[in-house]
């Protein structure tokens, strides 16, 4: 196969927009799945706290801001949240449908029906105070592995003069391959067999 780009950088140039392409994919078809099932249905399948009180805020010992949220009803009911998942918050307006606020936080702890979510900005937590329905909780479109794999792109394609450089022009072809010639090496203490 010919590669069809000048220049490696190029090349990987469109890898990235097609990974941009295929994560707004991802995360539309995820946001339209979640849209489809019912609040109650989550609920039920552990996927959503609704409603929630939302509690104090503070800065954690990593100087986060963060705040915690306690669920109201359905604490019979386990769930499924844990560290390190990524959540969004919503509200219902009365009509029943959710309505989502425009940022997402990562789940710092949780236990039995409270737990302490990493808020992005301070305008968040604004956000979050100033709600005038009931509050919900409930995942969010995992971004960890697309974020790992943009900034594996970006490195590469912004390499210099090193040997990531030099790897990524002899696999993308503008760099041919080249062999070392590697002399003998004697080790006289081991027996042949070694």
């Amino acid at each position: 196969m010919i590669n069809q780009f000048q220049t490696p950088s190029a090349d990987l140039q469109r890898q990235y927009d097609l990974l941009q392409m295929e994560y707004e994919y991802e995360k539309e078809t995820y946001r339209q799945q979640a849209e489809r099932v019912g609040i109650h249905r989550k609920i039920q399948q552990g996927l959503c706290w609704y409603p929630v009180i939302p509690g104090k805020s503070y800065y954690n010992s990593l100087n986060q801001l963060v705040i915690e949220i306690e669920r109201r009803d359905d604490k019979e009911i386990e769930h499924n949240f844990e560290y390190g998942r990524p959540v969004c918050f919503f509200t219902t307006n009365g009509t029943g449908s959710p309505r989502y606020l425009n940022f997402s936080g990562i789940i710092s702890y949780v236990q039995d029906d409270r737990m302490v979510v990493v808020l992005p900005t301070p305008s968040a937590l604004f956000d979050l105070q100033n709600v005038n329905s009931e509050l919900g909780v409930q995942f969010y479109f995992d971004e960890t592995s697309y974020k790992t794999m943009f900034n594996a792109l970006s490195g590469v394609m912004k390499a210099k003069n090193n040997q990531l450089a030099h790897l990524r022009d002899v696999l993308l072809g503008k760099t041919p391959t080249s062999r070392r010639n590697l002399f003998p090496i004697r080790f006289p203490w081991l027996n042949t067999t070694q």
